[in-house]
């Protein structure tokens, strides 16, 4: 069994929960779907420290999303030798954008990346502060997406195709920016697909079948779902205020 975890955004108590939830379950891994924020905005946060002191013995596998500390994160892959998956704190993984990663048999593609918006309640974004310009995905890594694509059994992505979530009423702003287009386009124009794709970002955590793929929103605070050979069940659902 696998856990898909939702957004957590560089605080502890969620993650902390992802894993009561993780211990309970007996599941193989913990793969989140982006906005986890290990270093975000400061590279010292308690995230980093909680797998390096507890030496969690279920691996944890994330892509990027928007609220990350990209700078971080490029420079632990450069350090290491530019691996598409490098251990970040202890049994800690980030995942590359269009890279893959078997975990518990099945083949997973991760695609990171997604565009910051301002709510009312945001502060502004700072360069190198809490915000950087590599939360939108380069060429390379959308045409790597694209040619993995129809060879993975699941696909998790920070951000959605466009044609989701059209009932929200802020969907004009957020689904213009580029990767919306571009994951719908590619989802359009295949020949084979994933069975499930897992996302963030947008704090839903909610289920949609859509043309033989089952697409689940993660929701927020690590809220998640229990995916093994035969269901997929919401769990760790929080009170979210």
């Amino acid at each position: 069994m696998i856990l898909f975890a939702g957004d957590i955004h560089g605080k502890l108590n969620p993650l902390k929960q992802v894993y009561k939830d993780a211990e309970r379950y007996g599941v193989e891994a913990i793969v989140q779907v982006g906005d986890f924020g290990i270093f975000w905005p400061n590279p010292a946060n308690e995230l980093a420290d909680f797998f390096n002191s507890t030496k969690a013995k279920i691996p944890f596998y994330f892509c990027d999303g928007n609220h990350e500390n990209h700078t971080a994160l490029d420079r632990a892959h450069q350090t290491a030798g530019e691996p598409d998956i490098v251990e970040v704190a202890s049994n800690c993984y980030h995942v590359r954008r269009g890279a893959t990663a078997t975990v518990d048999g099945k083949r997973i593609l991760f695609f990171g990346g997604a565009q910051s918006y301002l709510g009312k309640k945001d502060t502004p974004f700072i360069y190198e502060e809490n915000w950087w310009p590599r939360e939108i995905p380069s060429k390379d890594e959308f045409d790597r997406f694209r040619a993995s694509y129809g060879k993975t059994d699941i696909v998790v992505t920070h951000d959605c195709p466009s044609f989701m979530l059209q009932h929200q009423e802020y969907h004009k702003l957020w689904s213009k920016n580029g990767v919306p287009q571009f994951l719908a386009r590619v989802a359009k124009e295949a020949n084979a697909h994933p069975s499930q794709w897992f996302f963030g970002h947008h704090h839903e955590h909610e289920h949609w079948p859509i043309n033989a793929v089952d697409y689940y929103c993660c929701g927020k605070q690590g809220e998640s779902w229990l995916f093994s050979a035969d269901k997929c069940v919401k769990t760790g659902i929080r009170l979210l205020k």
